[in-house]
């Protein structure tokens, strides 16, 4: 689920670095409305560590917000085992 923190002091995470994904220009109470819809969208029980995780909130965030997105790269090892999972169960 969706809780607040402030950037990078999240007690159960550990930050590799900074990426900066530019500005928006949505209008302070629009993000609020934004975010307050995103907490009925991502519910805990729908976290997925390799499909649907906090790059996947992060990106469509972004999205949302007028901006390009989250990188490939963040996205790259989840993706990378997402596949190899689908991968194996299609082999079963």
């Amino acid at each position: 689920g969706i809780s607040c923190t402030a950037p990078t002091r999240h007690p159960h995470h550990r930050y590799r670095e900074t990426v900066d994904c530019g500005r928006t220009r949505v209008p302070f109470g629009e993000i609020t409305r934004i975010i307050t819809g995103m907490i009925e969208e991502y519910p805990g029980s729908s976290y997925h560590l390799l499909r649907r995780n906090c790059c996947t909130f992060a990106d469509d965030f972004l999205v949302r917000l007028g901006l390009a997105g989250v990188p490939g790269w963040v996205h790259r090892l989840a993706r990378l085992g997402a596949n190899l999972d689908t991968a194996m169960r299609a082999a079963q």
